[in-house]
């Protein structure tokens, strides 16, 4: 069994419902034999249920693993340290992968078990070149190689040499990764194994691509995707197309693009790879998004993202919320951008996916630098390079040393002709001095200095005065904010407790006078309802005046009650996203806050005839930026009386705040409002 083990760059086995009948089957045997037969009916269900519940499949390889090592059952346990290794591979985990990869390459070896060490040595291997570990994962293929030769075993032999190629695209040396796919090709061929030399064909066409030689690639997975189609190997048939798919994304060619994307997402979709569906969904959400079709771009990728977020594998949730963020970031969303992009980061970084941080590293110090913010671009550019430095420089010391020394040479001789430039300007400006040039550039000089400052003084004045006049006028407008609020508390607290009182107890007497006077019992239950709808009424209005959530439970809550209760979600379907907003906010921000985010739902749900809504709350450092986006028809504030008074009233009281309200048109439907407040050091 453990010999089905592949690396990940083949494709893997062929995706299966488990078959439930079985599982119970084996399951009920487990208590009624031994341990050793335990071990292997443990084995049984793994391989049963690997593709379909990697959680169970894990406690299965585990408890494999746990009785193999209780009874010294040495094959077993190398065997089960392979299942658990694949699991966690399949998971992301690819740390604890190598460590249990490692594990049974000693198990193996203590068993010389060669074609053992081999598969375990090429699966590492695998797993240190997603890492972008790219010297270890050479050093591991190589001595997998070396084994399979020493053993006469031409399938580890083509299995490792296509990891030197995958190792060799990874680190730009696409010749040689060329030669060595071409070497695995030939031997998958004398094998007579066409769907792996399909595969490694297929590689070979990612290398071309990187080159940039696209007729090439193209040729590559034409040829591929005909022979799994003609094996019916389909899981390798969608891939294919997503191959073909991305190349002609590539190029521009987004009509070209979109039916392949099409026929990976449906081929992947019937036979259950949510994997590979999402992966699909992104590839069509690269389509819309290059053809300038915002919403619809973001649309795919939050789907693809929905089916990411149920799966095990956090890499390609990074990604996916990689490609999220530079979408965003495309069409000028910073804040929902950055939001995106430091998502992904978190994940990269907390699994150590060295080639994701890498990537997800330049994408945000582009981002920094398009909201002017210069120091956290430069500290992420500083993040890029040194992860850069750190995938490469075991390949390439030799030529960045050339280039450093190159770089040092121009940059010494450039030194010396700005020294011999400088000291000629310094002869020629002595040889020609003199004291009557001298006096008139001083008297120049200090007419022009003395205009500046007569100049400067003035401005500052003014800039003073315009400063005293906007502090007294912002003092007036939060004293009234904070005045209205304190209407709205008392208003609030006065119809709790006061009208709201009165017809609890109204509806109290009525009910015993109900009791007594039988023979007017129908004009009674009439008042009863009518005094029950004044009493619903006057509940609605405390709580539109001062939603209790908003001072018990903060904005967030606050906010996502307010969506739930406004929002026919058969009518409009919305999302509210937030990030670090739970904690630290000031009382009159979280208010002012809530009455806009609730006016702009208002105006979405009444005026903007739309089918979706998103709602973002994050907080970026010291600023506290609102979002509200939907996908209708858009509309013009200053043609709607209504809305253009209900918009500068929201302007003016985020503008007390210290904010800033903007709304943005998005072609060719839609409508973005946002509001930025920066908040006071904690």
């Amino acid at each position: 069994m453990i010999l089905t083990v592949f690396l990940f760059f083949l494709a893997p086995s062929a995706y299966c419902q488990p078959n439930q009948q079985r599982i119970d089957s084996l399951t009920n045997l487990l208590p009624e034999v031994s341990d050793s037969a335990k071990v292997k009916l443990y084995l049984l269900l793994f391989k049963d249920i690997m593709y379909s519940d990697y959680e169970v499949a894990t406690h299965y390889g585990e408890k494999a693993l746990e009785i193999a090592t209780k009874i010294d059952d040495k094959l077993q346990i190398a065997g089960s340290m392979m299942n658990v290794a694949v699991i966690n591979q399949k998971k992301g985990n690819y740390e604890k992968a190598i460590e249990y990869y490692e594990r049974g390459l000693e198990a193996f070896i203590v068993l010389n078990d060669s074609l053992g060490m081999a598969m375990c040595l090429g699966n590492a291997g695998g797993l240190y070149l997603r890492q972008a570990q790219c010297i270890p994962a050479r050093d591991y293929f190589i001595r997998a190689r070396q084994i399979s030769e020493d053993i006469n075993d031409s399938n580890g032999i083509a299995i490792s040499t296509a990891g030197l190629g995958g190792t060799y695209r990874q680190l730009g040396q696409l010749d040689s990764a060329i030669l060595y796919y071409t070497e695995s090709a030939k031997l998958f061929l004398e094998l007579e194994m066409p769907g792996d030399r399909a595969t490694i064909v297929a590689n070979m066409g990612l290398a071309f691509r990187s080159y940039g030689r696209h007729d090439q690639a193209m040729t590559c997975f034409q040829e591929a995707l005909a022979t799994h189609e003609q094996l019916d190997m389909k899981e390798a048939v969608a891939r294919d197309n997503g191959h073909i798919g991305v190349s002609h994304l590539k190029q521009e060619q987004w009509e070209a693009a979109l039916p392949f994307f099409e026929k990976s997402n449906e081929v992947y979709r019937a036979i259950g790879n949510k994997q590979g569906e999402a992966r699909s969904l992104n590839g069509m959400a690269g389509v819309w998004k290059g053809k300038g079709q915002f919403f619809k771009a973001i649309d795919y990728y939050k789907r693809a993202l929905r089916i990411k977020r149920q799966l095990p594998n956090l890499e390609s949730l990074a990604e996916t919320h990689e490609h999220l963020g530079e979408t965003y970031r495309e069409f000028g969303q910073l804040d929902s951008a950055l939001f995106h992009l430091g998502e992904a980061m978190t994940i990269a970084t907390g699994n150590g996916y060295i080639t994701n941080q890498r990537t997800i590293a330049k994408k945000m110090a582009q981002t920094y630098q398009q909201s002017g913010d210069n120091a956290e671009a430069y500290a992420y550019e500083r993040i890029y390079s040194r992860l850069t430095d750190s995938i490469f420089r075991d390949s390439d010391v030799a030529a960045m040393e050339v280039l450093r020394a190159d770089f040092n040479a121009s940059k010494v001789q450039l030194l010396e002709k700005e020294t011999l430039a400088q000291q000629q300007r310094l002869e020629i400006e002595a040889g020609i001095g003199n004291r009557q040039k001298m006096l008139i550039l001083i008297l120049t000089l200090l007419i022009c200095l003395l205009g500046m400052g007569m100049l400067w003084f003035k401005v500052r004045s003014a800039a003073l005065l315009r400063k005293k006049i906007l502090t007294e006028r912002e003092k007036g407008l939060r004293a009234l904010i904070e005045a209205e609020h304190q209407v709205r508390e008392k208003v609030s607290r006065d119809l709790h407790d006061g009208l709201g009182q009165t017809l609890t107890s109204l509806r109290l007497r009525m009910h015993g006078v109900a009791e007594r006077a039988i023979t007017d019992r129908e004009e009674l239950v009439e008042l009863d309802q009518l005094a029950g709808g004044a009493m619903e009424e006057v509940r609605t209005i405390a709580w539109l005046m001062v939603p209790p959530l908003l001072k018990e439970r903060g904005l967030v809550s606050a906010l996502d009650e307010m969506l739930a209760k406004s929002v026919d979600s058969d009518k409009l379907s919305y999302e509210f996203d937030h990030f670090g907003c739970e904690t630290g906010i000031p009382e009159l921000v979280e208010v002012s806050l809530y009455r806009t985010c609730q006016e702009l739902v208002s105006n979405t749900i009444k005026h903007a005839q739309a089918t979706s809504m998103h709602v973002q709350l994050i907080r970026n450092k010291q600023q506290l930026v609102l979002s509200v986006e939907d996908n209708g028809i858009g509309f013009d504030y200053a043609d709607s009386v209504d809305i253009g008074l209900g918009l500068r009233n929201m302007k003016n009281r985020i503008e007390v705040l210290g904010g800033k309200l903007v709304v943005e048109s998005i072609s060719p439907h839609g409508q973005i409002t946002k509001v930025r407040i920066n908040l006071p050091d904690e």
